[in-house]
């Protein structure tokens, strides 16, 4: 970078700085990645882990630092359709982020591990049911670190008529926390979720 831009706090103000640089950011990665299909099944399962390692210049009370750490992070993905009346999916993400400063001592270790499940069922007389679950987990959360969604619909089509009845956020969970971290900032969001919910719809088809 020419330059570095960073910040300056005097009490409970904080003010944008910048300085030019002749420092030298470093990263680098490490991918694998394997994924195998299975025709008689329908079947794909893939697999991938990252390593990245990262050493920058950061600008913080008029002096320039460094800055490093390393992130681990692991993917699986699950996709599946044994018989001609079922499928599934399923996907997970665990995601590992070490780091520090420059005569300091180490950053909180972030963790996150998310998960998504799928599974749709093709039913006799045009019926098809689908369920899905949601699981989230991070460890900069001061509560709620686990999280979990769930829906369930099921809909049936008659000619030119078609019927849902959806129900949506089966755990009742009222709030959705995301902690990120980034240098020397961590920022919670809270996202509020519509409570859990029964969802009747009719379509009718025109042309």
């Amino acid at each position: 970078p020419d330059v570095l831009y960073g910040t300056t706090y005097d009490g409970m103000s904080e003010k944008i700085t910048s300085r030019s640089t002749d420092d030298v950011s470093n990263s680098y990665s490490v991918i694998l990645r394997s994924s195998k299909g299975f025709d008689w099944r329908k079947t794909k399962l893939t697999v991938e882990a990252k390593y990245t390692h990262f050493d920058s210049p950061l600008l913080q009370q008029e002096q320039i630092l460094r800055y490093s750490g390393n992130s681990y992070a692991t993917n699986l993905s699950l996709n599946s359709s044994p018989f001609n009346w079922v499928s599934v999916a399923y996907s997970s993400g665990l995601y590992i982020s070490k780091s520090k400063m420059q005569f300091g001592s180490s950053i909180p270790t972030i963790k996150t591990l998310s998960s998504n499940f799928t599974a749709g069922f093709y039913l006799p007389k045009g019926i098809n049911l689908r369920m899905k679950a949601v699981h989230y987990y991070n460890s900069l959360n001061s509560k709620d670190k686990s999280f979990f969604l769930g829906d369930i619909d099921i809909n049936y089509m008659i000619r030119r008529w078609y019927f849902s009845l959806a129900f949506d956020n089966i755990f009742n969970r009222k709030m959705y926390v995301n902690s990120t971290s980034s240098d020397l900032r961590e920022n919670m969001t809270f996202y509020p979720i519509r409570p859990r919910t029964f969802i009747f719809r009719v379509r009718y088809r025109i042309l």
